[in-house]
């Protein structure tokens, strides 16, 4: 392995470099290509000869945007809050989601030009090919920043693209599914077992039919904050350091705009979705606690603010990553 050296281009491009010349090089057999570009995680430092930009007033706010979340979440002042100013203002989000989708069409541009190199190969048509992401941030909805959070829009809900032999083209799913069921998938697909002891399944059902179901439930969870339940049309968020919980009927309300958990018609179904929560915490071996001795107030205030930039736009180059 040769000795590490400064790239002399962004990272991403490199990456892209690599993968092309692995597509180029690699001759017979089966192969994996794992390609895990760091973009578009902050800093948004995008090379200046890319010349795309998007106008910020041009571009619509989340619709479920709000200048501050209404009460704490249990994790309110972390990094990624900080780097936008309280309160979120329609500006500053715009000014930030122009930034945050520059960078990812510039990641688009470099996947294209894997994509074009595994076309241009002898494998362009018996290679299955996976494209995915970790958690997103909240770009103001709910009046977070971050990811830090277990609302579908602003954290949990992840792009997932799979295309290739015996997949039908420009279908979508409403399934739902864990990106480490993806293993076990891509293994039935191409007739490799999956490992013993792991907590995915295949959903290869899902991708010949997309209206064959895949999971009909799923737990979500951050740190001892939060933690969620969800079926295919109920969403049940429940944060036991503040003794709140939240309740969202996902099939008219998909934003989590209107909590529905303080009704009285509503007990039931939250008393029925706390205790799936439970028996999924108990199968997954999560020992947090959806209940606290002494919960602390869920009123919230922002901190002082001190050297936040402007409008709350990000400023890309003095941002850490984590």
């Amino acid at each position: 392995m040769p000795p590490p050296h400064a790239a002399t281009q962004h990272s991403i491009a490199t990456f892209a470099d690599e993968t092309i010349r692995f597509l180029n090089e690699h001759k017979a057999g089966p192969f994996f290509a794992y390609v895990s570009f760091d973009a578009p995680h902050d800093p948004h430092i995008v090379p200046a000869d890319f010349t795309f930009n998007y106008d910020p007033a041009q571009i619509p706010l989340p619709p479920n945007f709000l200048p501050q979340h209404p009460w704490d979440n249990g994790e309110m002042t972390v990094r990624d809050e900080k780097l936008m100013s309280w309160p979120r203002t329609p500006a500053g989000v715009q000014a930030y989601l122009a930034e945050y989708y520059r960078y990812i069409t510039y990641l688009d541009s470099q996947i294209g030009r894997v994509l074009d190199a595994l076309a241009d190969s002898p494998f362009a048509t018996n290679t299955l090919v996976v494209f995915s992401a970790d958690s997103g941030v909240a770009c103001g909805s709910h009046g977070l920043r971050g990811k830090q959070n277990l609302y579908e829009s602003d954290a949990v809900r992840v792009p997932l693209i799979i295309c290739g032999p015996g997949i039908p083209a420009g279908q979508r799913t409403a399934a739902m599914c864990y990106l480490f069921d993806v293993l076990p998938t891509l293994g039935q697909l191409c007739g490799v077992p999956a490992p013993k002891g792991g907590d995915g399944i295949s959903f290869a059902a899902t991708l010949r039919d997309p209206a064959a179901p895949a999971r009909q439930e799923m737990l979500f969870a951050y740190k001892d904050a939060q933690r969620a339940y969800r079926d295919e049309r109920w969403k049940l968020i429940r944060y036991p350091q503040v003794d709140r919980t939240q309740l969202f009927d996902l099939l008219t309300d998909p934003q989590e705009v209107t909590d529905l958990a303080g009704l009285a018609q509503s007990a039931a179904k939250v008393a029925e979705l706390t205790a799936r929560l439970q028996q999924l915490q108990k199968k997954s071996a999560d020992q947090a606690r959806l209940t606290v001795a002494h919960p602390r107030p869920a009123t919230w205030s922002p901190p002082a603010q001190v050297g936040n930039p402007p409008h709350g736009k990000p400023n890309s180059l003095t941002r850490a990553r984590t």
